[in-house]
């Protein structure tokens, strides 16, 4: 006789606030990569490159958003 499957793993909120936590510092760590990068490249940066920094940022925020929403589930 086989044994059942073992029923799958459901992260508990401290393991979704984890994950969650690792998704914002990837996003931010990457968005403060590109920005370091243009302004090596391009140091006074114009105002079309200022317009896609506050872009970025707003990309940020909307992850930490979605993070919040992952450990908010099932609360």
């Amino acid at each position: 006789m086989t044994d059942a499957p073992a029923a799958p793993h459901v992260p508990d909120n401290a393991e979704r606030a984890d994950f969650a936590r690792d998704m914002l510092l990837m996003a931010r760590a990457t968005i403060d990569e590109a920005l370091a990068e243009l302004d090596t490249v391009l140091p006074g940066m114009p105002i079309p490159l200022r317009a896609a920094n506050l872009c970025n940022r707003a990309a940020c925020v909307e992850v930490h958003s979605a993070a919040k929403a992952i450990v908010n589930t099932n609360r």
